[in-house]
């Protein structure tokens, strides 16, 4: 069973920064990453975007999703028969997904924990409220909650 941690907060409140900093932390341990982007369209693999930068620090499956597309990057080589496959099932063995957005989803996900990082996100499940000039005690605080759910299966 995965380990689910979302990161939610409003545009521009440091939510990238803080996935990036979460998937260097957890080196080791297969994490995936997956971005709720409400534009209509987007550029995949554009360097300096959310999900360029999430699958460049090291993300195994990085993934976007929008009302009318979606994309998945997978740091694994894929045959034609292993694209199908994971169109049917997308079944990526994964330690931890860290999933930015998707707010109303995660607060009431029995088993997802959440860091907001502003307090007005906070829901019942949070675990951390991040403060800019905290983010070093957050990715510390969440890597230590992480490990500890992991180390309970």
């Amino acid at each position: 069973m995965v380990a689910i941690i979302g990161v939610i907060g409003p545009s521009n409140s440091g939510k990238t920064t803080l996935i990036t900093l979460l998937v260097r932390a957890l080196g080791g341990l297969r994490v995936g990453t997956v971005k709720h982007i409400h534009h209509p369209t987007y550029d995949f693999d554009v360097p300096g975007k959310d999900t360029w930068r999430m699958f460049m620090a090291g993300s195994a499956l990085t993934a976007g999703t929008s009302p009318v597309m979606g994309h998945i990057a997978l740091r694994v080589p894929l045959s034609l028969g292993k694209v199908i496959e994971a169109a049917r099932a997308l079944s990526v063995e994964l330690d931890v997904l860290i999933v930015e957005g998707f707010r109303e989803e995660l607060c009431g996900m029995e088993g997802a924990a959440t860091v907001a990082t502003v307090a007005d996100y906070a829901c019942g499940n949070t675990i951390a409220v991040v403060e800019r000039d905290g983010v070093d005690r957050s990715v510390e605080a969440v890597v230590a909650y992480l490990r500890s759910a992991l180390w309970e299966r």
